[in-house]
């Protein structure tokens, strides 16, 4: 059965020199650190800056009220029948 070594991302990034340049470490909010790719594409010539996806239900209810203009009885209502996060 043929077999090989496996690299890792951190093996790639410690050898190519091009490559560690597109990876950025980030801390993350469980208290780990993490690489993550730099966007690919540059907006006026730099790159966008890297941010947070949002959470489980982070904006809900700024979508409802603000983007949807639900009023908090009908909210009270979807949160009563479980429909929210």
């Amino acid at each position: 059965m043929p077999a090989s070594p496996v690299e890792t991302l951190r093996d790639l990034l410690t050898r190519d020199a091009a490559m560690r340049a597109d990876y950025r470490e980030v801390d993350l909010e469980v208290g780990v650190t993490a690489m993550v790719q730099e966007e690919p594409i540059l907006w006026n010539g730099e790159r966008l800056p890297l941010r947070r996806a949002p959470k489980w239900g982070e904006h809900t209810m700024e979508v409802l009220q603000g983007e949807l203009g639900f009023s908090d009885a009908r909210i009270a209502a979807l949160a009563a029948d479980n429909a929210l996060y």
